[in-house]
């Protein structure tokens, strides 16, 4: 993975978005682990945030993102007070 694009709309100025990749393959990360790793957790799970802007209505926006390797369990986690509308999202590379 190296690029998201996520398809929403959203009526306040910022939505912060975490996206965590859980490894599905034991402790087997991927090489890009030590990159992506967030304080207090394993190689195992990988944490990235994208800020979604606001929108008149829905649009696609894309953001880059460090690169994960492997096969991943994702989860896309909304910080209270977010007010975002979640039509789709896509990998790119």
């Amino acid at each position: 993975v190296a690029r998201l694009a996520v398809y929403g709309r959203s009526e306040i100025d910022r939505n912060t978005i975490r996206i965590r990749f859980e490894s599905v393959e034991g402790k087997e990360a991927g090489a890009s682990a030590g990159e992506n790793a967030v304080a207090g957790q394993g190689a195992d799970e990988l944490v990235q945030i994208i800020e979604f802007a606001s929108t008149e209505g829905y649009e696609e926006r894309v953001f880059d993102l460090e690169r994960v390797a492997g096969l991943r369990k994702v989860t896309f986690l909304f910080l209270p007070g977010s007010r975002f509308d979640f039509g789709w999202f896509r990998f790119m590379r």
